[in-house]
Order: C-alpha cells, then structure tokens, then sequence
C-alpha cells in the first residue's frame, strides 16, 4: 500500500457550487508552486538588478523622477495609495528599500521562507511602483500578482533549501491546495480576454496596420525590420490572430482539444514580444504564469509514482 499523501495549504471556504469542482479543489503536486516561486524569484531578481540598481538614483533618490514632492497629489487624502518610500527619507530609503528586496528575491528562490519573502517583496514592489508609476506598464501589475498569491501558496513543498516541515517528515508525495495557482490561470484568461476586447475596437488592430507601425517604431522595435523582413499581409495576418487568440484563449483553454496548442501559441507570443518589442519585463512575468502548467512532478526523483501522462491543465 503506497504512503498516503501530504497536503499543504489551506483548503478554500468555498459556496456549494464550487467546492465539489475537483479543478479548484483537488491538490496539486507541490512541484507546480516551487517551479512558479523559483521563476519569479528568477524573474524579479533580475527586475531588481538591471531596472532598479543602475536608476535608483535617478528614479528615487533626492530631487529625482520619483521624489515624494512630484507625487504629492495622488497621495492626498482621501486616496488610499501608500509607499514605504514616503516613511523613509529620500537619501537612504531607496537604496536601504532595494537592499531588503534583493534579499527577499533571493530567499524567494531558494525557498528560505518563501511566504514571508513573497510578501515582502509585493510590499517593496508596492512602494516602489506607487511612488514613480510613470516607470511602470503591465509587467509590474503582474508582477504584484504574482507576488501576492505566493505569499499564500506553500512553495516550499519542495526544491527548497528549508522546506515545509510537514514536507520533510512526508514518507509519500507532497501535494498543495491548488487555489492560489488557478486564481493565477482564472487572472490569465481575463487578462487575454480584455486585452483581446480593447484590441477589437481599435482601427488599427482591425485593419490590421498596427503591426506594420510597430515593426518600423524604433521607440517599440528592438531592431530595425529589415533583419527581418516580413511582409506586410503576414504582418496583418498575425495582429488578426493575436486579437483572436486573445478573445477566444478562456474557451481554448477549457478544452482539452485545444488546450496544448493555446498556451504553446502563448509561450511563443510572450518569447517573440521579449526578443522584438520594448515592452519591459511584461513577457518574463506573463510566461511565470505559464510555469505551473507544466507537469513538473515527472522531473522530481522524490515526487511519488504517477503512471499517468503528464498534463498541462493540472
């Protein structure tokens, strides 16, 4: 008789049409958080060292883009933002700020704490990004996503450097409650489906021309297009297909039929923004979405038998 299973995390209070929905109830292999926290941990660590270390100066520090004195408006009462770097003085709280991350991205990926690091760094993200927003775009509200849901996932279930203690004294697999990763997947969906709404009701995503000016903006493009030349009804063809993927990605996504080709085509959408757009660090943090998909559990010499084939959708 195989070692029962080890169950980390809290289960969900749930109303009675959704607690009996195995895909929101059932655990997950603790594989599929320490793979995500290992990705953004990754992720953010390099958001830290090569956007904010070279600029703190410039963006944070005394009379900079970001001095509080800029943003006092938005701050006023009755506005509800909040930033550490408006306690903390403006000729040490930045760099004090950004050393407390850079230690809390650093716990968060080799799993020392990995809730308590989570945390901490979506507060410091927070105060970062609230107190210069005009250096900020999309890959940042993902990145406090991301950040929020870890701090409540047990991602120290394995790959770990302290793991979860019930994890250490597990004889079977290590299994989470899998809420805090479909909120991520459910965020994804709605994500693809309103960026695919807003699209569709541009002209220029309609005929199919924006593409084109992209490709020749040297403010967007990181290389000219005649390292690549493609013509321009490929171009047209292909803003076409990325407002239909978006529209369309939740009801893709739910069936297994199209399951794998969707999030393929997302992967490869993500990776050929980051290589050809100037689009800031919005495709390494939409790809750390992707990470949980994968069956992660099948590289893992410790995670208990499984005989059936891997899935993306679990």
């Amino acid at each position: 008789m195989p070692p029962p299973a080890t169950v980390l995390g809290l289960p969900p209070a749930l109303p009675p049409p959704l607690r009996h929905w195995k895909w929101l109830t059932a655990p997950v292999p603790a594989e599929r958080a320490a793979a995500l926290r290992i990705a953004v941990g990754v992720v953010l660590l390099l958001d830290i060292l090569i956007f904010y270390l070279p600029g703190l100066r410039y963006l944070y520090g005394p009379e900079a883009f970001g001095d509080p004195a800029i943003y006092d408006a938005i701050f006023a009462p009755p506005c509800w933002r909040w930033s550490f770097l408006r306690i903390l003085p403006s000729t040490w709280g930045p760099a004090f700020l950004l050393t407390v991350w850079t230690v809390a991205a650093v716990a968060l990926l080799v799993g020392y704490r990995p809730r308590l690091a989570a945390f901490v760094s979506w507060l410091i993200a927070v105060s970062f990004l609230q107190s210069n927003p005009h250096m900020h775009n999309g890959g940042d509200q993902l990145k406090l996503v991301l950040l929020f849901m870890l701090s409540f996932s047990p991602s120290d279930g394995r790959w770990a450097v302290r793991r979860h203690p019930l994890a250490r004294s597990a004889t079977g697999p290590v299994l989470i409650q899998p809420w805090p990763l479909r909120l991520l997947m459910i965020q994804l969906a709605v994500m693809y489906f309103m960026n695919g709404y807003y699209k569709a009701m541009g002209p220029q995503w309609r005929d199919g021309s924006v593409m084109i000016d992209v490709a020749n903006n040297p403010a967007w493009a990181h290389f000219s297009p005649n390292y690549l030349p493609l013509p321009d009804d490929a171009l047209r063809v292909l803003a076409w297909g990325t407002v239909v993927w978006e529209l369309f990605f939740p009801v893709l996504v739910l069936m297994p039929l199209t399951r794998k080709a969707t999030l393929c085509i997302g992967v490869i959408f993500h990776v050929g923004t980051l290589v050809h757009l100037e689009v800031g660090w919005f495709p390494l943090y939409s790809l750390c979405y992707y990470v949980p998909l994968v069956a992660w559990e099948r590289w893992s010499k410790t995670c208990g038998a499984d005989p059936q084939p891997a899935r993306v959708d679990q």
